[in-house]
């Protein structure tokens, strides 16, 4: 994975008399971006990662050079974090280069192509199981090394940093090394509310523990009073027969506009499409005629059921009818 020392300066000085090709940056930041690359290369020469680490951070940031990227991904690999220094390798492959990209791009791109082949394997993998009662258990809230890991990685190996990490889940908490090309299945115990299970029933004060009770039952709440289903049901109806009394209305309106243009003075042709028409008039008045009846029925059955219906906080509301007369009583 290394690459020659004067290999990397002849790139190094060829990147400081590149154009910009890698993104549309100011004059001003392109030379602080080489300006912060130049002592990065300087803090990893002297064996001060962290501080080259930092500065080629803010390099790329200030300019996307394949150059800086690459350079910055080889210092994270020599921390030891090599889950960003594969993610630094693979933005120096996607950076975007047309024909007019200077060659020292073009050969940081395929440097970082041979390195990232050679640090995947390297990088080791966890995987977290969380248990209850030594049964795997899902929704369990897990964290490592203090930060929770994404519902989507628990329970399946995933890529970390070789070295030692801290597991917890709840009140339980482990910890585990691991080296480069490991693969580590850890169990760790959970709660069970994490997992979801029902606590356990509280056993009665003293002497042995009674039977065991069947959970109890919430029973269903009786229906609201003063709404009877037949009111429903009629008022339904009554809508539906509204509603069609009036689209066929509609129609058997246009029907007859077009009878009347198609039969000159009221005359229909037998078998003309004005005839037709008319027929077709005649059909739609009586569907709109009894969707009406049917609707002005059900909903005024719908409104009486519902007014004498029973009422919770006194007597039933009772509709009667005598000779010459028609009303409603009760309390309302």
């Amino acid at each position: 994975m290394q690459t020659k020392p004067y290999c990397w300066v002849a790139l190094w000085l060829a990147t400081l008399a590149a154009p910009a090709a890698a993104q549309p940056a100011g004059e001003a930041n392109t030379n602080a971006a080489r300006e912060l690359a130049t002592q990065a290369q300087a803090a990893a020469d002297a064996g001060q990662l962290a501080e080259a680490e930092d500065l080629y951070r803010r390099a790329y940031a200030l300019y996307s050079a394949p150059t800086i990227a690459v350079r910055h991904a080889r210092v994270l690999a020599r921390l030891g974090r090599l889950v960003e220094a594969e993610e630094a390798y693979r933005r120096t492959l996607r950076a975007p280069l047309d024909a007019s990209a200077p060659e020292p791009f073009r050969a940081a791109v395929e440097v970082a192509r041979t390195e990232l082949a050679e640090l995947t394997p390297r990088i080791p993998k966890l995987r977290v199981v969380p248990l209850h009662s030594g049964k795997p258990i899902r929704g369990a809230e897990v964290k490592v090394d203090g930060e929770r890991l994404a519902p989507a990685l628990v329970g399946v190996a995933y890529k970390v940093d070789p070295g030692e990490h801290e597991i917890s889940t709840g009140s339980t908490s482990r910890k585990v090394t691991l080296a480069e090309r490991q693969v580590l299945a850890v169990e760790i115990e959970a709660p069970a509310e994490a997992g979801g299970a029902a606590s356990a029933a509280p056993e009665p004060a003293g002497g042995s523990p009674g039977p065991r009770r069947a959970p109890a039952r919430a029973e269903a709440p009786p229906p609201p009073a003063g709404t009877p289903t037949l009111a429903w049901i009629s008022l339904g109806v009554g809508a539906a027969g509204l509603a069609t009394g009036v689209v066929a209305g509609m129609l058997a309106t246009s029907r007859y506009s077009a009878a009347e243009e198609a039969c000159p003075a009221r005359r229909c042709v037998e078998g003309s499409s004005g005839a037709s028409d008319l027929e077709a008039f005649r059909s739609l008045r009586t569907v709109s005629t009894v969707g009406y009846v049917v609707g002005a029925i059900g909903v005024g059955a719908g409104v009486t059921l519902w007014l004498t219906a029973p009422s919770a906080e006194g007597p039933a509301t009772q509709a009667f009818v005598g000779v010459g007369h028609a009303g409603i009583r009760g309390s309302f």
